[in-house]
Formats: C-alpha cells, sequence, structure tokens
C-alpha cells in the first residue's frame, strides 16, 4: 500500500509518499510551479526509490 499527502505546512505546499514502512518522497512545491507538475515530480521520485532504494527528502536539511 502506498500513502500519497499533500500538506501545506509553514505557508509552503509539499506532497509525501510512504509505503508504511519507508518514507518513499518528500517534496516541496516549487515557485509557480503547478500541482499537476509537482504530482508528476512525486511519481519519479517514487519510481526512482522503487529502483534504487533512494529516497527524496526537500523538507529536512542534509544532516539535520
Amino acid at each position: 500500500m502506498l500513502r500519497i499527502d499533500a500538506l501545506w505546512l509553514c505557508t509552503q505546499p509539499m506532497d509525501t509518499a510512504a509505503d508504511g514502512h519507508n518514507t518513499l518522497a518528500m517534496l516541496v512545491r516549487r515557485e509557480g510551479e503547478t500541482f499537476s507538475a509537482l504530482l508528476r515530480r512525486l511519481g519519479r521520485a517514487i519510481a526512482r526509490y522503487y529502483d534504487t532504494g533512494d529516497s527524496t527528502d526537500e523538507i529536512n536539511p542534509p544532516g539535520g
């Protein structure tokens, strides 16, 4: 099962995807980016996770 959430925290829209055990992707909506474009990026990030095991995190700073 895959869970996708759209969140609006700190006035920045974002999407997250998780499979119940792991966070696959956390993306922040870019300036001027449409919601459908954000969902396409989310789809690519999910595919990358299943292909390589690498999650995408645009919300939490590296090492933080």
